[in-house]
């Protein structure tokens, strides 16, 4: 009777423990893996936020440097100094 009791007992907390991992634990196993995805998600973006912030600060440090300023000028306005000469070359269609 005692005996019969116990293996009774074991067989519904058994059917408890798998009825829990299977309604709900596995509820919890796929919402996890969504937080997991939407952190991994969010840690990328922080990383291109901080290289972008990195290379903004580089620019503002050069920008104080008045050779720098030189660069900007003859690269994205195509200012010369005095005396300068500009050499453009023609390219066919082509090719050379």
């Amino acid at each position: 009777m005692k005996n019969k009791f116990f293996t009774t007992a074991l067989l519904f907390f058994t059917f408890l423990f798998f009825s829990y991992v299977f309604f709900i634990g596995i509820k919890n196993v796929f919402r996890y893996n969504v937080f997991k995805f939407e952190h991994n998600k969010v840690k990328i973006t922080l990383n291109e936020a901080k290289q972008k912030n990195l290379a903004y600060k580089k620019e503002l440090i050069a920008l104080e440097n008045n050779k720098h300023w030189e660069l900007l000028a003859r690269s994205k306005l195509g200012y010369i100094k005095p005396e300068e000469r500009v050499y453009k070359f023609a390219y066919k269609k082509g090719g050379l």
